[in-house]
C-alpha cells in the first residue's frame, strides 16, 4: 500500500499489517527514525537514497 505523508500517523501505520498489507509512503521532516541504530535523528538529518531507504521509525 503506498500513501502520502498526510497518512503516516503511527496509529494508521500499525493497522496495516494486521490485513497483511505492505506499507510505503514518505515521511514528514521531523519523523524520529533510527537508520544507523546509534539513536532516533529527524529524517531530514539522515542520509537517504534517491531510490528510496527503508528505516526503522521511533515507536513503530
Amino acid at each position: 500500500m503506498a500513501f502520502d505523508s498526510w497518512f503516516s500517523a503511527l496509529d494508521n501505520l500499525k493497522l496495516i499489517p494486521t490485513y497483511d498489507w505492505v506499507w510505503l509512503t514518505r515521511l514528514k521532516r521531523n519523523r524520529l527514525v533510527n537508520s544507523d541504530c546509534t539513536g532516533n535523528r529527524r529524517v531530514d538529518e539522515v542520509e537517504l537514497s534517491e531510490a528510496g531507504t527503508v528505516v526503522p521509525l521511533k515507536g513503530y
